[in-house]
């Protein structure tokens, strides 16, 4: 029996709405579907976002370069004056030093310009760190946190160390971000270095970045000695021309660091 009262267009407006209410239903699946990939892709990303920045680094030659061996492992006679600064001394091949303290008695710059060789001494109790921001971070993990920390010289060690193949997508974030924060740091200590080498003396181990033998003919030296004090020396042509050091004589040097006050 049909009712008196049903209008064309209330059929018409029931279609309607029936057909927004199945309009709205795709639209949230839709929206739901959206939000839902956007979470998944932010997680993904999040969790592999470290490992796809250190294959972007790994474009970067020195972060690829690891300490090794020296080649070179004669000592050479030294009959120049020791230079005493900061707690230690070192012997060196030359003679008639010039020496002058920089600001704040953070460095102390030493000049034998008859032989065209200049040394920088930085002082081991300067409270500028290099190593801060990684010592500091909650994001280094377990790789600095569990092994790097325990000295300066395995941080340093666990910097130069560290390559970008190490990091892999299915580690944690965490561990590839504190890999990665080592990463680059070695590069940015590293972005002007060919090479680098394992030293050691009487009381100190470390590393030496450089070749004497290549331009521009220097080395720097990162020390630790047995209080793990970092001893960074910079010894280098002046002006950056000639060659006045040989890697024998960079091995004496080393050797004959001693505490001040002794010989």
């Amino acid at each position: 029996m049909t009712n008196p009262d049903l209008k064309w267009w209330h059929v018409r407006w029931g279609l309607f709405g029936r057909g927004l209410k199945r309009a709205g239903l795709w639209m949230a699946i839709l929206l739901a579907s959206g939000l839902t990939l956007i979470v998944v892709v932010s997680c993904v990303e999040g969790f592999i976002g470290p490992w796809l920045a250190m294959r972007n680094l790994s474009r970067e030659p020195s972060a690829w370069v690891v300490p090794k061996t020296l080649p070179d492992q004669s000592v050479a006679q030294l009959s120049g004056a020791r230079i005493e600064a900061y707690g230690y001394s070192i012997q060196t091949p030359w003679n008639d030093p010039a020496i002058s303290e920089g600001l704040q008695d953070s460095v102390t710059r030493v000049s034998f310009r008859k032989d065209n060789v200049a040394m920088l001494l930085f002082n081991p109790a300067d409270k500028w760190d290099p190593w801060a921001i990684i010592k500091s971070s909650p994001e280094a993990g377990p790789i600095v946190s569990k092994q790097a920390l325990r000295s300066n010289y395995d941080l340093m060690n666990a910097e130069l160390t560290a390559t970008p193949d190490q990091a892999k997508w299915w580690k944690m974030p965490r561990e590839n971000t504190g890999l990665l924060m080592l990463v680059v740091a070695k590069t940015t200590h590293l972005y002007e270095w060919g090479n680098v080498w394992r030293v050691a003396g009487a009381g100190v181990r470390g590393f030496q970045l450089g070749d004497p033998a290549k331009p521009p003919y220097r080395v720097q030296l990162h020390l630790y000695d047995d209080a793990d004090r970092h001893i960074r020396i910079d010894i280098g042509a002046l002006g950056g021309e000639g060659n006045p050091l040989t890697q024998a004589e960079v091995n004496a040097m080393v050797a004959s660091i001693r505490p001040a006050g002794k010989k």
